[in-house]
């Protein structure tokens, strides 16, 4: 369908909660995950996963980075199969990490974007 349905992550535990599925996801969370996707009719769940690393000089002559990463999937409810993935990384010796999360961030939605815009346009 053309509808997309989004629930942040702030509001999974209570999604789980209301649908009697966080028992479940204590010991399968991704099990849980396509329970929930299934109760709420949709046909997609995207998974994100974003790892930061903050400036850490350990010796006055290194040279301190930020660094971060984001690896985005889209997969299907009914196979479980991954239909679209996105994955970037950056480091930086000027740029904080909070920008660097917004920088990768902001280039894993413009590869969804362009997927979606793909599978609109079929």
């Amino acid at each position: 369908s053309s509808k997309l349905i989004i629930v942040p992550a702030s509001m999974t535990i209570l999604a789980l909660k209301d649908n009697k599925l966080l028992e479940l996801y204590k010991t399968s969370p991704h099990k849980a995950m396509f329970n929930l996707a299934s109760k709420m009719n949709a046909d997609g769940i995207l998974f994100v996963t974003i790892n930061v690393q903050h400036p850490n000089a350990s010796r006055s002559t290194e040279i301190a980075s930020a660094k971060a990463s984001i690896h985005a999937k889209l997969v299907d409810v009914q196979n479980s199969s991954i239909v679209a993935s996105s994955q970037h990384d950056t480091s930086s010796i000027f740029s904080g990490s909070t920008q660097l999360v917004k920088n990768v961030s902001q280039s894993a939605i413009t590869d969804l974007n362009a997927f979606f815009d793909k599978l609109t346009n079929r």
